[in-house]
């Protein structure tokens, strides 16, 4: 999920790998900053890239915000500080989210090219994308999420040749 993208370059999130390996959630992180889990709450952690892996970044609908919330699409927005995770324990949070450790990021142009396989990168390289839906973020499962995003990109591709 690409979060921003401009002149500087681009980041975003990995939304399907979930850190089930590391037997990491919610409740770790809620523990490792101070917050007491009142209502019990608890999701997996989702390994959002490999920059900046100690940040915990928290995709969320948008029918909550605070101070350093970015909208990214009319659905859905980000969150990377702790009032969000206060909000949560509070039962005063977004009703969606995921949580995510860890950031993808790319320099200037960098995306640009590995998106379109030009050089130094090849066509094995290219990107299908498809349009960020709350569906997909929230509600398909992480196991589905690949091939469900693959089929729509490549019926979007083929939409257009014709």
């Amino acid at each position: 999920l690409i979060i921003r993208h401009d002149h500087r370059g681009a980041w975003g999130v990995t939304v399907n790998k979930p850190l089930s390996l590391l037997n990491c959630d919610l409740s770790d992180i809620l523990d490792h900053v101070g917050l007491e889990n009142t209502m019990g709450i608890n999701a997996p952690v989702y390994a959002g890239g490999p920059v900046e892996k100690s940040r915990i970044c928290i995709l969320h609908s948008n029918d909550w915000s605070s101070a350093s919330t970015l909208e990214i699409t009319k659905d859905v927005s980000i969150t990377y500080d702790l009032s969000i995770l206060a909000a949560l324990v509070g039962g005063h949070g977004p009703s969606k989210f995921k949580v995510c450790c860890g950031v993808s990021a790319w320099g200037p142009s960098q995306l640009e090219g590995e998106m379109s396989g030009q050089s130094p990168w090849t066509p094995r390289h290219m990107w299908l994308v498809t349009p960020a839906t709350e569906k997909n973020i929230f509600d398909v499962d992480h196991d589905a999420l690949w091939s469900i995003s693959l089929t729509e990109a490549v019926n979007l591709e083929v939409k257009e040749w014709f």
